[in-house]
């Protein structure tokens, strides 16, 4: 299963076991912390996009074809299911945002306005335009869509489904995704006091592992990873819209 880069490189065996998947949950929570330290040191969030182009490398380095068939590679068997996957992201992008504008407000602890300070790259201003944040916002969106469920439903997921099956592996896979947006929260608003960012932590770690679900249930249905990456894409694209809205 290993590519021709990591053969010549260690020339004994690579599985996608629990041991790989750990090592690898790790180093991207390790990476994605100094990477928005550096980004918050400076005031540039680009260095963010990193993150996502580092998850896409990795499998292509690391495997062969057959590992990328594995980690869910290839056109959708149920077609219908990229189209139910759309509006599912739609769904509970929007239920994401509405349990956090009654909760808070617009306050900071709302968080798709931890997104538009985390992830939004400069794009949204006061005097932005919606055609102007259409033509910039998707494609950082797009990056932590793609790249985080090639990483987290694909190769992270299949480090743990041959030993523990899909259902639990998923449950990994979605733990981890979660923490590593809790983190990614905790670091950000490190200087509002933990009592108030208790409640909203820990709803938005639940939303997380709820949503990591629905991806995976994607890519169940569909059969490919395409399923939570169009999942992901949608939701991420009415965050923006929604986020655009509030400002």
């Amino acid at each position: 299963m290993k590519s021709p880069f990591i053969r010549n490189i260690f020339p004994g065996n690579l599985q996608l076991d629990p041991g790989l998947g750990l090592g690898l949950i790790g180093f991207i929570i390790i990476l994605r912390w100094y990477l928005l330290t550096l980004s918050m040191a400076g005031n540039d969030y680009g260095m963010l996009a990193m993150v996502p182009l580092i998850m896409m490398v990795v499998p292509l380095l690391i495997l062969n074809h057959q590992g990328w068939i594995r980690i869910g590679f290839g056109k959708a068997s149920k077609q219908k299911w990229l189209f139910y996957a759309v509006i599912l992201g739609i769904l509970f992008s929007l239920i994401i945002y509405y349990i956090g504008n009654h909760l808070f407000g617009e306050a900071m602890q709302h968080w798709y306005t931890f997104f538009v300070k985390s992830i939004s790259l400069g794009i949204i201003q006061e005097n932005n335009t919606l055609t102007r944040i259409l033509l910039n916002a998707p494609l950082p969106l797009l990056l932590f869509a793609i790249g985080e469920e090639i990483f987290y439903r694909g190769l992270v997921h299949q480090c743990f489904q041959e030993r523990y099956g899909s259902n639990i592996a998923s449950q990994i896979d979605s733990a981890t995704f979660a923490l590593t947006y809790l983190i990614h929260f905790l670091i950000l608003f490190h200087e509002i006091p933990w009592n108030v960012l208790f409640v909203p932590v820990l709803i938005w770690t639940l939303l997380m592992f709820m949503a990591s679900r629905l991806f995976f249930i994607c890519k169940l249905q569909s059969g490919s990873i395409l399923g939570p990456v169009v999942c992901h894409s949608a939701m991420n694209l009415i965050m923006i819209l929604l986020v655009f809205n509030q400002h």
